[in-house]
């Protein structure tokens, strides 16, 4: 049991530093509302400061929007 959350704590640590760096495949949202429901099912994350425009930024592409970010 131990080593099953060593593994997903291992997964979601490595898919945090591929957003923050910009190695995801960013998921299509048509603005925050749906952003926020994909994120309601994600484990808690903490986020510094810094890191929280370019988690949203890199995860998410906004189809609505011109640039392609979250309004």
């Amino acid at each position: 049991m131990q080593e099953l959350n060593n593994e997903k704590e291992l997964d979601y640590r490595t898919t945090f530093e591929q957003i923050l760096s910009g190695e995801y495949k960013r998921i299509h949202v048509t603005g925050w509302d749906e952003a926020m429901q994909i994120e309601e099912k994600e484990p808690l994350l903490l986020l510094r400061i810094d890191q929280f425009q370019t988690y949203w930024d890199n995860k998410y592409f906004c189809t609505t929007t011109k640039d392609g970010k979250l309004p």
